[in-house]
């Protein structure tokens, strides 16, 4: 059976062009995933998130149940204009002048996940926060690392310029390749150090940008398609 030269051009175009449509599923624009930016009061133990969208689920912050940098997780009066409730952690052991960049403790962190309904995929392009140190010993500084390598590699790490007085440094990461696309849950931990103890750092909108979107359908089914318009050019 022959067909028309067009016909199976036609078939062959529309085949080839669904197929890419398939492969290659609009782009989700970026925007604000979670904030954590604490409340107007004193009060629970836990950082609340905000801003979550539909099919994302983020947990409170927390921290370690065996933590043995802080005495506790929660919120302080507010000290910083315009900035409401902020999370404070406070230091139980000195960590020896560790230096941005070395190895943390286990317990040294806060901590926060971000997971999917099912069918969904995200892509994480920025983590930003407001941090500064309690008081004025230098010394004290966060540590961003994640799941996706089991908490092996920094993300980025520094000393925290500003103290309470002087108010908050404004801090952006900008997240690889490896957190585009993703299906299962990350998990996001801050650490943080200090020379002394008894020594306070101070955190503030907590925000994780990026997008959420459908995964795309797999393109088998139209696999038939274009083998039957190569099988229909052979017949010409």
């Amino acid at each position: 059976m022959n067909f028309p030269h067009y016909l199976t051009s036609i078939l062959s175009s529309c085949t080839a062009g669904a197929l890419f449509a398939m492969a290659t599923p609009p782009a989700a624009l970026a925007a604000t995933l979670v904030t954590y930016e604490g409340g107007v009061a004193v009060g629970a133990a836990n950082f609340d998130p905000s801003a979550v969208p539909a099919n994302l689920t983020a947990t409170p912050i927390s921290q370690p149940a065996t933590a043995l940098l802080f005495t506790s997780i929660l919120f302080t009066a507010p000290t910083y204009p315009g900035q409401g409730v902020v999370l404070q952690t406070t230091t139980i052991d000195a960590t020896g002048g560790r230096a941005a960049g070395a190895t943390p403790a286990d317990s040294e962190y806060i901590v926060f996940t971000l997971s999917l309904d099912s069918g969904f995929q995200m892509s994480l392009d920025q983590f930003s926060f407001k941090a500064a140190r309690g008081g004025g010993s230098a010394g004290r500084g966060y540590d961003l690392r994640s799941s996706l390598d089991d908490y092996q590699n920094t993300l980025a790490t520094s000393n925290i310029a500003t103290q309470r007085s002087e108010g908050f440094s404004n801090i952006s990461v900008t997240l690889g390749t490896e957190f585009d696309n993703l299906e299962a849950p990350v998990t996001f931990r801050i650490y943080v150090y200090s020379t002394g103890t008894g020594s306070s750092i101070e955190f503030d909108d907590i925000t994780v940008d990026g997008s959420v979107a459908v995964v795309p359908e797999p393109a088998s089914g139209l696999l038939g398609l274009l083998a039957l318009g190569g099988l229909l050019r052979r017949r010409r």
